[in-house]
């Protein structure tokens, strides 16, 4: 669940409640292993979720940033369980100590459930994946689906897409998507009447608070300004070398500080389709962020009408499809994994999603009304890889159309659960 706070300067803060997509996937890990690990960036909600969701079954949550609560742990991490059967760990990376004891105490105790949370990416961290290895689910929360927030059910689309059943040509939700970019998906920011100022904040807080945590800073303007760099990059060819000949650092610091915005889940590189058949492809990854407001923001977007009239509006409507796609490919078991496709002469799919045998190809176009070409490089793919069991075209209008040769153009709403 989302527990949403909403304060205006006429009245008490009040709660509400949406479910969250990812709820019935935590209660699955939790059946089936002895720990799980939830992670996600700051203020997307692991706590909100996890206290709604184990609320009245038994377990003691332990918040380590509480500094008495994190420097009594990293002096006795079996603390963290004396006496209990479950237990929540939040913002475990504090402590990493907690890891090789847990190991211990989960292979001596069968009745043992631990929840680990935090906002760094524990499986990229320095050796939590070998403290851990088979004893623990992983999950990664994402910022909510428009539709959550509109509390619509999970949409069943791309399992219906992987078994090659088009939708029906129909009207379908008309909505804008550029007010979503602008606003972005995390929660705070979606209940502001103005989110730029908490989207200022939100970026100082992960500079001044998060990354010294994690590692130390050379200089934080650089990071910033790299930062910025990547939301006008964004869904472009990710080169090192070239971000740091326009920051005038070296290319290692800029591989050093795409790893800590990554370790705390701000960018999601999306790398290239691998299997090659008769076309020489690009495996370098593209650029995205992990929000599209944080994208908007950085790019110095803080309107929807500024966003829609950028140059980076397709771009960012972009990284809209891609927030959607992965929440979805989430909900899967097990969880679909998706690339993007590109020739070495310059022909290119957006987005690749693989499950298991079974492959989606997506284009996405910023405009309200799909026309047959915008499907060219799809057909192209398809030709390529027969095992393709459906070609879509995302945009920004309210039908669904056939166009031709199995490719179906659908709003980006059916994709938010809209």
């Amino acid at each position: 669940m989302i527990i949403i706070h909403a304060v205006n300067d006429d009245q008490a803060p009040r709660t509400a409640y949406h479910p969250r997509w990812a709820a019935g996937i935590l209660r699955e890990r939790l059946r089936d292993f002895p720990a799980v690990v939830v992670t996600g960036p700051r203020q997307v909600g692991k706590s909100t979720l996890l206290r709604h969701e184990l609320a009245g079954e038994g377990y003691t949550f332990l918040d380590l940033d509480e500094s008495e609560q994190r420097r009594r742990l990293a002096a006795d991490p079996a603390l963290a369980w004396a006496g209990r059967d479950r237990v929540v760990i939040d913002e475990v990376h504090r402590v990493p100590e907690i890891l090789p004891s847990l190991k211990a105490e989960v292979d001596r105790r069968a009745a043992l459930r631990v929840v680990l949370s935090g906002s760094a990416n524990l499986l990229l961290m320095k050796g939590v994946s070998e403290s851990l290895a088979g004893r623990a689910a992983y999950m990664e929360l994402l910022p909510p689906a428009v539709g959550e927030w509109e509390d619509r059910g999970a949409p069943f689309l791309l399992g219906s897409l992987l078994r090659g059943e088009l939708p029906p040509e129909a009207p379908a939700t008309p909505r804008s998507p550029w007010p979503d970019v602008a606003r972005g998906m995390l929660p705070p920011a979606r209940l502001r009447e103005e989110p730029i100022p908490w989207w200022d904040a939100y970026v100082r807080t992960y500079l001044e608070r998060d990354l010294r945590d994690l590692s130390a800073i050379s200089s934080l303007p650089d990071f910033r300004r790299l930062m910025a760099l990547l939301a006008l990059h964004t869904g472009q060819m990710l080169n090192e070398t070239e971000l740091a000949s326009r920051l005038s650092v070296s290319q290692p610091t800029v591989h050093r500080y795409l790893g800590l915005l990554e370790i705390s889940h701000l960018f999601a590189p999306l790398p290239g389709f691998a299997d090659n058949r008769g076309k020489r492809i690009i495996r370098r990854p593209r650029a995205y962020l992990a929000d599209p407001g944080l994208a908007s923001f950085l790019a110095g977007l803080y309107t929807p009408d500024e966003v829609a009239a950028s140059r980076e509006a397709g771009p960012l409507f972009e990284s809209l499809v891609f927030h959607h796609l992965r929440v979805l490919a989430s909900l899967l078991t097990p969880p679909a994994q998706l690339y993007f496709w590109r020739t070495t002469d310059g022909k290119e799919v957006d987005f690749v999603l693989v499950h298991g045998r079974r492959i989606l190809a997506f284009e996405c176009k910023a405009s309200t009304r799909p026309v047959s070409s915008d499907a060219a490089h799809l057909r192209l793919f398809r030709s390529l890889y027969p095992e393709c069991a459906a070609a879509v075209v995302v945009h920004a209008g309210d039908r669904v159309a056939h166009l031709g040769n199995d490719v179906v153009a659908l709003p980006w709403t059916m994709l938010a659960g809209l």
